[in-house]
């Protein structure tokens, strides 16, 4: 889920939710924990902002978890 592609590729990267939100311009981070609560999700822009933030593809952002068993 977009939830939690966003937040496992800022934990990655090593960046606070401030961080993140500065990064994608934006002054807070409320944004960013709306997205990764799943109250809101990011619009196309967002994405590709994200999407360029993390060097990786809007797919990537898209995808859904895969659970190995």
């Amino acid at each position: 889920m977009i939830k939690e592609n966003i937040k496992r590729l800022r934990i990655e990267h090593g960046l606070n939710q401030q961080q993140l939100a500065e990064k994608l311009g934006y002054k807070g981070r409320e944004n960013i924990s709306r997205w990764e609560s799943g109250d809101r999700k990011p619009n196309l822009a967002n994405l590709l902002k994200i999407a360029g933030a993390f060097d990786v593809s809007i797919k990537v952002l898209l995808e859904e978890s895969v659970e190995n068993d």
